[in-house]
């Protein structure tokens, strides 16, 4: 006798393993790759959008590790930042429709050269079927290797602790590169116009006492440093 299966059974059954396949998407890609000079702060940063027509909750963890120890690392969501990687799982909040959360993964290597990886499975909580993960591959090297512009060697910035002005000595030309400085969590809170000498000053009194960054990009290469702001 053969069996007669419902085609609503079929319809529900495939609805709950493709039905939840397009909640979320990661951009510009699932894989953000990324130099790392010693003694310099980088940023990678992996965007979640939301595809859904409502409210969207996701969760994560980190399913895979083996940056160095030696490294600075800190790892912040859409909601948090966190000293080196956390374990566990993680719930941030609801991601509104049309609008997208993120990874900023931010990497220091001093000098500890390595190729390393760090991935992330992000699923729809409550629905942990619909998952993805996204996945960061930090290669660390001397400056002044690779293809890295030599003018990165003299980028400076002091004092840092800074409380009121933040000087950055950009070296050599620095009207052919762009200044700018970011927060936390990736925000851009300002373009710096580069001096006409070598050494820019940057008023810094108004932010709020924490950790920031100033990249320096020129040639299609960047350099990201971070500061304290003080009180």
């Amino acid at each position: 006798m053969k069996k007669f299966v419902s085609p609503l059974i079929c319809f529900f059954t495939l609805l709950s393993y493709f039905g939840y396949a397009q909640s979320f998407t990661f951009t510009p890609s699932k894989t953000d790759s990324i130099t790392a000079y010693f003694n310099n702060s980088q940023v990678s940063q992996i965007h979640v959008l939301n595809n859904t027509s409502g409210a969207l909750g996701l969760s994560w963890k980190v399913i895979y590790n083996d940056l160095p120890a030696a490294w600075d690392i800190s790892l912040c969501d859409w909601g948090t930042c966190y000293p080196g990687i956390p374990s566990g799982v993680h719930t941030p909040a609801d991601i509104m429709q049309g609008d997208s959360g993120f990874f900023n993964l931010t990497i220091n290597p001093y000098a500890t050269a390595a190729s390393a990886t760090l991935q992330i499975l992000v699923y729809e909580t409550g629905h942990s079927s619909n998952k993805d993960t996204a996945v960061f591959v930090i290669n660390a090297i001397p400056m002044g290797t690779g293809t890295g512009p030599r003018i990165f060697q003299d980028i400076e910035i002091f004092p840092n602790p800074a409380k009121e002005v933040l000087n950055i000595f950009t070296g050599s030309h620095p009207a052919a590169g762009s200044l700018a400085l970011y927060n936390l969590i990736g925000e851009k809170l300002m373009s710096i116009s580069p001096g006409d000498g070598r050494l820019t000053a940057v008023n810094v009194s108004s932010l709020q006492p924490g950790i920031y960054f100033v990249k320096y990009e020129i040639a299609g290469r960047q350099r990201v440093i971070k500061f304290i702001k003080s009180n």
